[in-house]
Order: structure tokens, then sequence, then C-alpha cells
């Protein structure tokens, strides 16, 4: 499957408050998350130390509103959502604008402007280089916590429900999430790494055959 080809950056995506998304898929693919919007509205109660929740998630004709979602352009005069109060976290959308711009079609466009930033800052990075940059600088989010059902609150069955990060790590990345990957993508502190002269580049990746009997 594609999202196992070691050529392929399986992207996520946290809002705006460094949150889980709805829509987001989880898995051991994933590498690291993604800024980007969701129009689900956060809980109107509080998030205990256990990832349980003592509030209720409230529908979109509540007054609590969904964090902010992405903004981008579009063609001028045109507006994009028909409810932008509740989809932006009630910033009004000006015409040519989209003021709720998510899904992982917001997340993985972020992600690739930090690998544009980290190729710039050292061109002579290979793709292997720029995989463990990513991990490696990701900021770990919503740690402590668990996956809940937005529509009620409660954990959810399956996958959901669990805690969001791994009980171990490993001493180079830390922590894993099916969630997050390695966490959140972070620009700057990428860069950082991609700059620094105490960075040596990765070696090619190696290939090797086992033959069972």
């Amino acid at each position: 499957m594609s999202q196992n080809n070691p050529y392929v950056f399986c992207i996520s995506g946290f809002d705006a408050n460094d949150k889980d998304v709805t829509y987001a898929e989880a898995g051991p693919s994933v590498l690291v998350a993604g800024a980007t919007g969701d129009s689900a509205p956060e809980p109107s109660g509080t998030l205990n130390s256990d990832g349980s929740n003592t509030g209720i998630y409230q529908d979109e004709n509540a007054t609590k509103k969904p964090a902010p979602a992405m903004a981008t352009t579009g063609r001028a005069g045109v507006s994009y959502v028909s409810n932008s109060s509740f989809r932006d976290g009630g910033i009004d959308e000006p015409a040519g604008f989209n003021m709720a711009f998510n899904g992982t079609s917001a997340a993985t466009p972020s992600v690739t402007g930090v690998v544009a930033l980290i190729r710039s800052a050292n061109p002579a990075l290979t793709w292997r280089d720029v995989r463990w940059i990513l991990a490696k600088t990701a900021r770990k989010i919503q740690v402590d916590a668990n996956i809940t059902n937005k529509a009620t609150g409660q954990p959810s069955t399956g996958i959901y429900g669990k805690p969001i990060w791994s009980t171990t790590g490993n001493a180079t990345f830390g922590k894993y999430s099916h969630y997050f990957g390695y966490g959140a993508a972070d620009a700057n502190a990428s860069v950082a790494l991609a700059k620094s002269s105490s960075y040596s580049l990765l070696p090619a990746m190696q290939e090797c055959t086992i033959s069972c009997n």
C-alpha cells in the first residue's frame, strides 16, 4: 500500500488548539501532523487529566464554536461557506477568501511548506534527511489525553478512547502517536536543525532480501 512506501510522507492533522481533528485517519504509518481546521466544535466542558471530559460537545447552533480553521485565497468576489461564523470560529469571511479551509487538504500542504523551508535552508538534504528532521523536531501535542467522540464527548469504541501517545518511545524521536505520528510539524525547529553545522547527512537507503525455508 502507498502509505507503507518509504517515499510517501503520511500526514495527519491538528487544529488551532493543538488537538486532534475529527476526520484524521489513525495508523502506524503517520509521520507527522500538519496545521489544519476542523468543523466540529471544541468541548464545552473540561478535559480531565485521564482524558475524560466532564462537559459535552455542542452542535453548530450552540454558542461554542470550533477552533479557527486555515485561511486561504480564492476567486475574487466568491464566498466559500454558507455559515462561516460557525466554521471558522466566529471570524467574518471576506469575499475571495476561504476562512474554513480544513481537512488533510490543508494539513498536507502545510507540511509541504515546512519541507520547502527545510530544503531551502539546506539544499544538500535528501528525502531521508527531510523525514528524519520532521520527525526529530516535531512537537508533542495533546499529551496525556485520550481521543473522544466529538458528538458525545465520551470515549469511542475500538482505537478511540485509547491514549494518544505510546507509553514508551525511542531515544531519537521520543514517543509515537497513531494520530500525530511523531508530533506537529515545527517549521522553526526544522529549519534550525537543517541549517545546523552539527547535522550530518544520512546515508542512502539500503535494501536487503531475506529468504526463509
